[in-house]
């Protein structure tokens, strides 16, 4: 005798990983929900904690953390886009994509008359990698430059 499972039985959801929700972020980042793909940023943050890889795990929330303040680049949220870069840099120093968008959020903060300027200078070498894995090394500087 075979038995059946009742169609509406519910099924065990699938946990989500830090690497799924990052994936449905982009997704929603991509159609334009920001908001959305923050909360899943954020619990990829919070997903990523409980991992055992610590420098692996130090990739991915600076990646996630950087994705946050993508989203509020595009809804002109710089200051929080600033802090997030900043704190993905904290966790990974040689995340240049977080260094780029920290910087582009600063310039979109300053009035256009301010004579200060946030110069970003990547030097190549052997000592620091790129986010992207590539060969080419990296080391971040930044500056600040005064105008006459």
């Amino acid at each position: 005798m075979i038995s059946e499972v009742p169609e509406d039985e519910p099924k065990a959801a699938a946990e989500p990983t830090p690497a799924t929700l990052k994936a449905q972020g982009n997704q929603l980042f991509a159609s334009g929900d920001y908001e959305g793909a923050v909360t899943c940023y954020l619990e990829a943050v919070e997903l990523s904690g409980t991992t055992e890889r610590q420098e692996q795990q130090n990739k991915e929330i600076a990646v996630f953390k950087a994705n946050v303040a993508a989203c509020y680049m595009k809804t002109g949220r710089y200051a929080d886009a600033v802090q997030f870069c900043t704190e993905a840099l904290e966790v990974d120093g040689g995340y240049v994509k977080a260094l780029v968008r920290r910087a582009q959020a600063r310039e979109k903060q300053q009035p256009a008359n301010d004579k200060g300027l946030e110069v970003l200078t990547l030097i190549h070498d052997g000592n620091q990698r790129t986010h992207s894995g590539k060969a080419a090394k990296a080391r971040v500087q930044t500056t600040r430059r005064r105008q006459s």
